[in-house]
């Protein structure tokens, strides 16, 4: 477990995603003008795909987040784990997050803070995660499911993302990844242009030999002095 950013491009096929299939969606933007969001886990795994949950800087206790606290510092609530809306991520769409390298040493300090409470408190959050999930997904609580990721939902979004887009991707920087239909399809395109080709080529000989014979026709003509041919 460890701290992440999500690729932006994911993130926002999920909000699109999620919003085509429920009209609204509450997968949270990741870009901010100071820093932007980051994500802890992987929290749980649901069919082969693990969950992250948003480190936030909202500070309020409620049923659905775990406040990250630091005791015996002036603020002791740093921010919180928000799990109505954590969302499912393909490793590809991972990027760790190094904490020494940040330059801010004010905001470097705190991810060292935030970061020591998650692996501190790692069981913690995987049963907290786990229970969210369990509550929205069986709708115990309406207001709850109203203002949570539906999960399943951005389970089907994720899969389809692996399947249209990274799978994709791959094929096409792989020279040696046969696609069969394509394949197929060159040939039908080829030996169709080659037929279309002979097909031209028979046509001009035709035209050629029509204009010689003309040509001759036309000379004869001449030769016998009956005039300009009308």
């Amino acid at each position: 477990m460890d701290f992440y950013r999500i690729n932006e491009d994911y993130n926002k096929f999920l909000q699109k995603y999620e919003k085509k299939k429920r009209g609204i969606t509450k997968v949270p933007n990741i870009r901010y003008t100071d820093h932007n969001k980051f994500a802890f886990g992987a929290v749980m795994q649901v069919k082969g795909l693990n969950y992250y949950v948003s480190v936030s800087s909202f500070n309020k206790r409620q049923e659905a987040n775990l406040l990250i606290r630091v005791p015996g510092d002036k603020e002791e609530v740093k921010g919180s784990l928000r799990f109505n809306y954590m969302v499912p991520v393909p490793d590809e769409c991972l990027e760790k997050l190094i904490i020494k390298d940040v330059k801010d040493e004010k905001y470097r300090l705190l991810l060292n803070k935030e970061y020591q409470f998650c692996m501190d408190n790692a069981e913690r959050i995987q049963k907290k995660a786990n229970k969210i999930y369990e509550m929205v997904t069986t709708n115990r609580k309406q207001v709850l499911t109203d203002n949570s990721c539906a999960f399943h939902i951005l389970e089907d979004g994720c899969r389809e993302y692996i399947e249209n887009c990274l799978r994709a991707e791959k094929d096409c920087c792989n020279p040696n990844k046969q696609v069969l239909s394509s394949s197929e399809t060159l040939k039908q395109e080829m030996s169709g242009h080659s037929q279309e080709h002979q097909s031209v080529l028979q046509k001009l000989e035709q035209n050629k030999k029509l204009a010689a014979d003309q040509n001759a026709h036309t000379a004869g003509l001449h030769k016998g002095g009956n005039g300009p041919v009308k």
